[in-house]
Parts: C-alpha cells; structure tokens; sequence
C-alpha cells in the first residue's frame, strides 16, 4: 500500500478552524482599511509612508499568529500513513528472488557484468526494503534452493554477493524447473507472496507452465530482464520478447534493467508489504502530527538576523542525536543528492552512499563505511586515475592482494612519478610473497578443480586456494541427517560453499 493512499487524519475536525481562520484574516484585513487617508494623500506619496504596503504586511506579528494558529490546527488534526510498528505488527510478505545462471549472465556489456550489476541493483533494493522475508534461489537446467527465507538482512546479503554462473553444474534458462523449490517458500492459500525472475531470457516452455504456477501459489511474479536489447560486438542481447510474454503470461510485470536507480524504484512500489487484516486492525496508527511542530519555528526565526536564523538551524541538526529524525525533516525540501552530501560532511557516510547519484561519490560513501564489497564494484567501472587507485584499496582490503597487486601495477607503469603507487604496490608485493611461502596446506590453482569456476574472481596470491575436499569428506556428509554439521564447519567462502552445495545435491538426485 503507498503512503497516498492510506494517508488521512486521525482528528479530521479540527481542520474546519482553518476555514475559520481564514474568515477572520477577511475581516481583518476588511476593517484595517486606510479609510480617509487616500484623499489627503497621493498614492505614490502614501506607499512611502506605509511600512508593511505590498507582501510584507504577510510577514507581521498578526499574520505570523495566524500561520502558527493554522499550523497547530493541522498538528492537532493528527496526520499520519502507517501503523505503529510493535512485534505484533510484522510484515509477513515473502520474496523470492530466482537468478537464471546461463554462460551469457558473464557478460559485460553492462559493467562490471550482467549478473554483478543485477546483485547491486538487489543490494540497493534490500536496503530500503528491510522488513520482507527474502529468499534466494538459481536455475539452469535444474533449480537449487540457495537460502531459505529470512527478514535477517546480514544473512540475505552475504548469500547474495556470493551467487556467481559458475556454482551451477548445467547452465541454462530453464525457469519452470524452479517448480519443484517453489512448496519450499509458498503455499497454495498464502497472501502477499513475490516471486522474482532475473534472468536474460527464458525458454518457449517456461511460458505455458508459469500461467498455471502463479495460480496454484497465488504469487505476484515480477520478470527482471538484464541486459542491453542491442547486440554489440561479440556481446548478445537478452531475449526480452520471452521475458515480456513471461510476465504476461504469469499476469505479472516486466522491469527493464537501467542505468540509473529507476529499476530499483519500480520494483520497490511493485512489492507491497503485508499485514494480516486481523492483526493489523487492533494496531493503532502512528501520529506524524508532531513533527510539524519544528517547522512552526521557521516563521518566528524570519524575524532574527539572517546570520542568527541559520546559525539556531544548524545548531538544532547539528546537535540532534544520531537516531533522531531530524534529517526526515530536511527530506521535502532538499533533493537526494543534497541530503547525501549532508550526511557525507557530517560522517554518516552509510546512510549517504544509497542517496548519492554521482558513482563517485557513492563509491567513496561505501568506502569511507568499509563497505568495500560495494566500493570495488562501482570504483571498477570508473575508468579515472584516482578511481582505479580507490578500486586497487577496495581489493586489498577484501584480501584479493594479488589482483590489487596487478592494478598498482599498471598504475605505477602508467604513472611513474606517483610514489603512492610504488608504496602500496611494494607492501602488496611483500604480502603475496609471504602467502606463497607459506606451502604445506595449500595447493597450485592447477591442481585445484575449483579454480575453474574462479577464472573470473579475484585473487588471494598466486598459490593460495582452499584445498579440495577429500572423497571420504564428502561421503561422510552425504546424509541428509550430516548436511547442517556440514555446512557450520564448512571452512570455505560462500560462493565455495554454494559450489559444493550444488554439486553433493546433483549427486544425490542422480
């Protein structure tokens, strides 16, 4: 439900005053006439001996009364859009996003790639949607259950980041494969479910069988398509006539991927939270109605020097405590860049990164908030000197030392006089060395079967990958009873972890 529609007054009559108010401002200014005065004076002589003639006269004690007074009135009349949030009010949407792993998901014809730029547009999405519960699954030829449901947003985003083409055994587009995972998250009478395709394309069969999916699990399915409509170069284009007839088909909705944050806006106002209406009738609604009450100060400081009036408003934003809604104030009268740049200067450089537009300066929230994940996916497609200086650090603080290694590298070629560059590309150096020395436990990315699918990753050193798990391990958590002792001892990165997931799950349903 959007904020226009359940907006209303929780003491409606109190904006008849406001009428009333209006009425005595006539009368007012009805009985305050200059009466006699024009004929002893001359019009261009009389405005000189008026002081408030013209607008001004607005701007005097009696109006100043007035706005206040009509102000109050609607501070009294209680605005307000959503309910009190209490443990008994809990949004119990569910959201499913399903990433189609087809070998064209790599491509980079939007940067860094298809699949990469789709994870930032989630990301982007999660955090301003923080109360529906959001699962994570794949398809390719097969479909996989890659995270059950969670609200828990630090658990979501780290499965997120880790989804990669390659944990896959066999690619593909095949969406209605997902059918089997879909009892995993839905049921047949549930409300408020979302089911969220991103992919390049479907294939012709998945269009039939969605129809009868969504009306077996009453869902609300949104199509993501990712990719350029134009082929360029050696890159191919996504088929969206399929994802098109897919969301037709579903009764659903088509988003096209963009440039900007339009996408993440309109998949944001097409996933309503949901509140059971038994439960939600007993919860009272949350008054906004105080609020208002600090911009009633705003007429009272026009009255104050100018230097004063903005000294008394910085020391109220300034002071006010970090988890006050001070800043919600500002919101109606600046733009999102201004807000961001706002909390940039003041250092709450987390809350700035989402509003910034500029990629730079959103990059630099992300790094300036060791959101270094986030950072070296923007700063990678900024091609600048002191972007791709940023993007090197981003590695580095990751622990990928030897692909930062190589960028220091070929900005100290590029930029020989630059000492910065020498001294990080020194200190990285010496860190990979010592990780090669290290041997015993570590094996060559020759000899190590996960390489292949790392071919696109970052990198640690030149030698350092996690050892591949022994055929004994593996039969030792084949049991279904052994997977969950598995998975918490499971010494490994995610995108590892979903790797090995998949593939003991592909060996037990063969």
């Amino acid at each position: 439900m959007s904020i226009l529609s359940d907006f209303h007054f929780l003491r409606p009559w109190w904006l008849i005053c406001i009428p009333l108010i209006v009425l005595c401002c006539y009368l007012y200014e009805k009985n305050a006439g200059l009466g006699n005065m024009k004929k002893y004076f001359s019009p261009h002589i009389l405005k000189h001996l008026l002081f408030d003639s013209g607008i001004k006269k607005y701007f005097n004690i009696f109006y100043l009364f007035v706005y206040t007074l009509a102000g109050l009135c609607v501070v009294i009349a209680g605005p307000t859009y959503q309910k009190v949030q209490t443990p008994f009010n809990v949004d119990q949407s569910k959201i499913v996003f399903a990433f189609g792993l087809s070998d064209s998901m790599k491509q980079k014809d939007i940067l860094p790639s298809r699949i990469e730029r789709t994870k930032i547009k989630l990301i982007d999405f999660l955090e301003e949607n923080l109360t529906a519960s959001v699962a994570l699954a794949a398809f390719g030829q097969r479909s996989y259950n890659l995270l059950a449901l969670s609200a828990d947003r630090s658990i979501v985003r780290p499965y997120l980041e880790a989804i990669a083409v390659d944990i896959v055994s066999k690619q593909g587009r095949s969406a209605s494969s997902i059918e089997k995972i879909l009892p995993n998250y839905f049921t047949t009478k549930g409300q408020g479910q979302y089911l969220v395709i991103i992919s390049d394309g479907v294939e012709l069969d998945d269009i039939a069988k969605f129809e009868i999916l969504t009306k077996r699990y009453n869902l609300s399915v949104i199509v993501y398509g990712v990719g350029l409509n134009t082929s360029e170069g050696s890159f191919i284009k996504k088929n969206k006539e399929s994802l098109v007839n897919l969301a037709k088909a579903s009764g659903g909705r088509y988003i096209e991927n963009t440039a900007n944050s339009d996408d993440v806006e309109e998949m944001i106002s097409s996933i309503s939270p949901y509140y059971p209406a038994a439960a939600n009738e007993s919860i009272p609604w949350e008054e906004f109605g105080y609020y208002l009450c600090f911009l009633l100060v705003i007429p009272f400081l026009l009255f104050f020097r100018k230097g004063a009036s903005i000294a008394v408003l910085l020391t109220i934003f300034l002071l006010a405590p970090r988890n006050s809604h001070a800043i919600k104030l500002l919101r109606p009268f600046i733009t999102d860049n201004q807000q961001a740049m706002i909390l940039f200067k003041i250092g709450y450089f987390d809350k700035a990164a989402p509003l910034f537009e500029d990629k730079k300066l959103k990059a630099l929230s992300f790094y300036l908030s060791e959101d270094f994940k986030n950072a070296e996916m923007i700063f990678s497609t900024l091609k600048d000197k002191e972007s791709r200086f940023a993007y090197a650090n981003s590695l580095a603080h990751q622990g990928f030392y030897l692909s930062a290694l190589e960028v220091y590298e070929k900005l100290m070629n590029e930029y020989p006089g630059e000492e910065r560059f020498k001294i990080n590309f020194s200190m990285m150096d010496k860190i990979v060395k010592e990780i090669d020395q290290l041997g015993g436990s570590q094996v060559s990315e020759g000899h190590d079967k996960l390489s292949k699918k790392k071919e696109d990753s970052h990198k640690v050193s030149r030698g350092a990958l996690k050892e591949q798990f022994s055929e004994k391990q593996k039969d030792s958590i084949n049991s279904e009873d052994n997977l969950d002792k598995w998975y918490s001892k499971l010494d490994s990165n995610l995108e590892d972890f979903l790797y090995q997931k998949i593939r003991i799950l592909d060996e037990k349903n063969n």
